[in-house]
């Protein structure tokens, strides 16, 4: 009776904790991690050296990038600073990400901004899926549009961003920004964005998988009501990569569509509108190497070429538009664990 008792709780353990599932960053495009700013140093985690624990990268005595890692190569710290105009207090953005690791999973994110409010995001999961993310905002913006928190241009290093975090709570509480849920169910995730103290009004977003847990379709609702032109179709290859995603406009012609073809170590990404390519971008072992770009109305295009060092990580850029040809060269420092 006692072994079929447990065998009853470990089963129900097990299909309550899934299998995790390849979904979409809950916060792409928000933190510099993620997000596509030029000269930002993005980098995909089976990139990392062995023994990685910093990486510096400068431009003439500017530091653009600063990642650092623990000794499980998970990020947990990145420094970044964009140029923005001679005439603009500091001249520079700044942003900076800290991240916090318990157990191998991420359950609190940093993410400080000189021109924004500071910001804590922390996670929550069933198994290794995240089900929810809460947003706060810390401290108050002293200016607008001003570069107001120039002052994080210091923060070099995860611990001395830890510190200071520390400080800021200290002096003010945290304020809740929003959240983002996941509810899970058989083959179907509905995703829902909640802003504080703003009740849902029956709008998510809803992930359908195919028996291979990849997602096949992405819908939208908004009051509880599906937007038809919204939705997102993925097609994959026979060894499960992808292959393509859609989208379709109200006659069924292919609105917008990225293609990703695979050769070797090699990759290409081809996005279009309309039937028209738009952007093309050429990886090696998942660092850019090529990026080719034009107007869905052929009005601008360009060319960007990365040169990459031993670790495969850019040390020059060289762009190509209609009007001008500009290189730019880069040095690259990294720290080890011993």
């Amino acid at each position: 009776m006692k072994k079929i008792i447990y065998l009853f709780i470990l089963v129900f353990f097990l299909s309550c904790n899934r299998e995790k599932i390849d979904l979409p960053l809950l916060l792409e495009n928000t933190l510099p991690s993620s997000s596509e700013m030029p000269f930002n140093l993005i980098l995909s985690e089976n990139k990392f050296p062995d023994k990685i624990k910093k990486i510096y990268q400068v431009q003439n005595q500017d530091t653009l990038n600063i990642l650092e890692f623990d000794k499980n190569k998970n990020l947990i710290f990145k420094y970044y600073k964009q140029f923005v105009s001679e005439n603009w207090n500091g001249k520079f953005l700044y942003m900076i990400e800290a991240n916090v690791y318990s157990e191998g999973k991420l359950v609190k994110t940093y993410y400080l901004h000189s021109n924004t409010e500071y910001e804590v995001f922390e996670y929550a999961y069933n198994g290794d899926n995240i089900t929810e993310l809460k947003s706060f905002l810390l401290g108050y913006l002293k200016g607008y549009n001003d570069n107001p928190h120039l002052l994080i241009k210091e923060i070099k290093s995860y611990q001395t961003c830890i510190n200071f975090i520390k400080k800021i709570e200290s002096e003010s509480k945290k304020r809740p920004n929003y959240t983002i849920k996941r509810e899970f169910s058989k083959n179907e995730i509905k995703e829902y964005f909640n802003s504080n103290n703003i009740q849902n009004d029956g709008s998510y977003k809803l992930y359908i998988l195919n028996e291979k847990n990849k997602i096949q379709k992405i819908e939208y609702y908004a009051k509880d009501k599906k937007w038809d032109i919204n939705t997102k179709y993925f097609v994959y290859d026979n060894f499960n990569n992808l292959k393509k995603t859609y989208s379709l406009n109200k006659n069924n012609d292919t609105l917008k569509s990225t293609e990703y073809l695979y050769k070797n170590s090699n990759k290409t990404i081809i996005k279009k509108e309309n039937k028209f390519e738009i952007s093309r971008k050429e990886f090696s072992k998942n660092t850019l190497i090529k990026y080719k770009y034009q107007g869905a109305d052929g009005s601008s295009c360009g060319v960007e070429n990365y040169l990459l060092d031993k670790f495969e990580v850019p040390v020059k850029i060289i762009k190509k538009t209609q009007e001008i040809d500009t290189s730019y060269s880069l040095k690259n420092f990294y720290e080890f664990y011993k």
